[in-house]
């Protein structure tokens, strides 16, 4: 996992240091979701998980 991070970082050449921990976990999820579709299982967390409340 740490090198998928570290060439999937790296492309950004630089990132600040107050969103390296949410760039981080992006890369922790699309590294336990390899084999899924990204777009269903992203879908089927929000439909469970509403950003909004309202």
């Amino acid at each position: 996992m740490a090198t998928l991070a570290k060439v999937r970082l790296t492309k950004f050449k630089g990132l600040p240091r107050h969103t390296f921990h949410l760039h981080l976990k992006e890369a922790g999820w699309r590294h336990n979701h390899r084999h899924a579709d990204k777009y269903q299982t992203l879908l089927q967390y929000l439909r469970q998980n509403p950003l909004s409340q309202a």
